[in-house]
């Protein structure tokens, strides 16, 4: 049996690897076109993390899926998002994402829901003339959580981009 800490701390320790490492690890799934995924192996906990742009180059959905080696059919937490970035806001977002997945594991598992994030960003962030903001809804946690994150223009105040996400654990 997983603990929620363990399935949190292998959430992490597989987003700080993957997308947002700086390193271009994520793979073509070749059966959906404009689609990448990574994957992350600990002990006994697989996470996957799978995306698909669409062909404008803007919309795009993701899911991440975390589970057992032994039991891969079983998921034992999951979270999706959906939205619309143009390429030119991706390592930025990826720096934002990049700031809270960097913060100590502590703070995610035991610090109070006001604090918690939705497995995205910060509530603020700001670099290079884009502004970052992630509302998460009353209430998630690491087991049940919804919100949305949008990056703005820091000049103009115009909408760059969007993602809505929710997860839940689905432990039985």
């Amino acid at each position: 049996m997983y603990s929620p800490r363990e399935i949190m701390e292998a959430f992490f320790s597989a987003m700080k690897a993957g997308y947002v490492s700086g390193e271009n690890l994520a793979v073509p799934v070749n059966q959906f076109p404009w689609s990448k995924m990574t994957e992350w192996r600990g002990e006994n906990i697989r996470v996957i993390d799978f995306w698909q742009t669409g062909r404008d180059g803007v919309s795009g959905f993701g899911t991440t899926t975390i589970c057992s080696i032994h039991a891969p059919i079983n998921p034992l937490w999951m979270m999706q998002y959906y939205g619309k970035y143009p390429e030119i806001v991706y390592s930025f977002l990826k720096e934002a994402l990049r700031v809270e997945y960097d913060k100590p594991l502590d703070v995610h598992v035991y610090g109070s829901p006001s604090l918690f994030c939705g497995c995205r960003g910060p509530r603020v962030f700001v670099k290079d003339g884009l502004l970052y903001i992630n509302h998460v809804d009353r209430m998630s946690s690491f087991s049940r959580f919804s919100g949305e994150e949008e990056i703005f223009d820091s000049v103009t105040r115009r909408s760059v981009g969007f993602h809505k996400y929710h997860g839940m654990m689905m432990l039985p």
